[in-house]
């Protein structure tokens, strides 16, 4: 019955493909909701225990409801404290743009001069080049990219309603479904079905925490190395280059190689060479070393090799887009889970 399982095989992994692709945008923030309801349940049974909640008639129920909601609220402050300090600074930077403009004179200058000593090109052709394609390319925005910049920005607006009232809906699901939910778990246990799905997202569940955990330490070994290597460098907020590099390697398929090669070019052009063959050196010290971790603590924690880890987020990108980092692992983690669970590798009847 090999061929009944591989059958079974493939149209599992349709199944999650389709699922992943068209039901769960729209259907994650009750996913999300159901997530918090199990987060915040173990703190309202906590919480509903203590003298001064009986006291008040403070059920689990509402004590969860509370937790969320100063959690909602709490995000909702932190964000708009966020987007009030954005807009108090927003005319502080339009009013260095002059200043900004010099120092790109100034940079622009300084690169096509040193241009000139590699390669004999005269500074002043180079730099008149490049203004006149920056020229152009404003023109041709002011033409024709205008209005496609309009339409974005309305494209924009509609996905924040979208975001904020996927949000508040996952807010309110999680608040009913810690209401109900004991009495869905005594229903549902009832169901072999559900049994099994239960256990395919207790493996998932743990595969991804492992992950995560895996990536953090990858991330604080290459964001303490950034760190030092910018320290020698003596580059200004060397702290921060550092903390942003590591979260930046942490991104997949981007690296610290996206800021330090092209920093490291220009500070060549800028006659900086050992500043720059210094950046390069950290870049492939950080390289090295992730491909150094990686195999060992991803391979540890998940059991499988790094390589399948990259072809599912390539191959998640490429099916889902941009989230496809995210969704593609997730898709082939449930996949693999399912396989497990209804044991459809085995060449046993089903």
């Amino acid at each position: 019955m090999k061929w009944k399982n591989t059958s079974i095989i493939i149209g599992v992994a349709t199944g999650v493909y389709l699922f992943m692709k068209y039901l769960f945008p729209v259907l994650s923030p009750f996913f999300i909701g159901w997530i918090l309801a199990l987060i915040v349940y173990p703190i309202g049974e906590k919480l509903s225990r203590l003298t001064v909640s009986q006291k008040v008639h403070l059920t689990r129920e509402r004590a969860g409801g509370v937790v969320i909601l100063l959690f909602a609220g709490l995000a909702i402050f932190l964000l708009w404290e966020a987007m009030e300090t954005c807009a108090n600074r927003v005319p502080g930077w339009l009013s260095c743009l002059p200043d900004l403009k010099d120092e790109m004179n100034y940079f622009l200058a300084n690169c096509c001069d040193h241009l000139e000593k590699i390669t004999g090109i005269l500074s002043e052709d180079s730099q008149g080049f490049v203004v006149k394609q920056m020229t152009a390319a404003e023109e041709a925005f002011l033409q024709g990219g205008g209005l496609e910049f309009w339409g974005q920005a309305v494209d924009s607006v509609k996905k924040c309603i979208v975001f904020f009232g996927g949000a508040f809906l996952s807010v309110l699901s999680s608040i009913l479904f810690l209401r109900d939910l004991d009495e869905f778990r005594e229903k549902l246990q009832g169901y072999s079905l559900y049994v099994r799905i239960h256990n395919v997202c207790i493996e998932l569940w743990s595969k991804a925490k492992k992950y995560i955990l895996a990536q953090l330490r990858i991330m604080g070994i290459i964001g303490l190395l950034c760190l030092g290597g910018f320290y020698l460098l003596h580059v200004k907020h060397f702290i921060l280059w550092g903390i942003g590099l590591g979260l930046l390697d942490a991104l997949p398929l981007i690296g610290t190689g996206t800021v330090l090669i092209p920093w490291s070019v220009l500070e060549f052009f800028q006659g900086n060479t050992a500043v720059g063959a210094g950046l390069l050196a950290l870049y492939l010290v950080t390289s090295l070393a992730r491909q150094f971790l990686e195999p060992k603590l991803v391979g540890e924690s998940l059991g499988i090799y790094p390589i399948f880890v990259l072809l599912t987020i390539y191959l998640g990108v490429y099916l889902y887009g941009g989230l496809g980092f995210l969704l593609g692992p997730v898709s082939a983690l449930l996949i693999w889970g399912i396989i497990k669970e209804w044991d459809l590798l085995s060449l046993r009847k089903i």
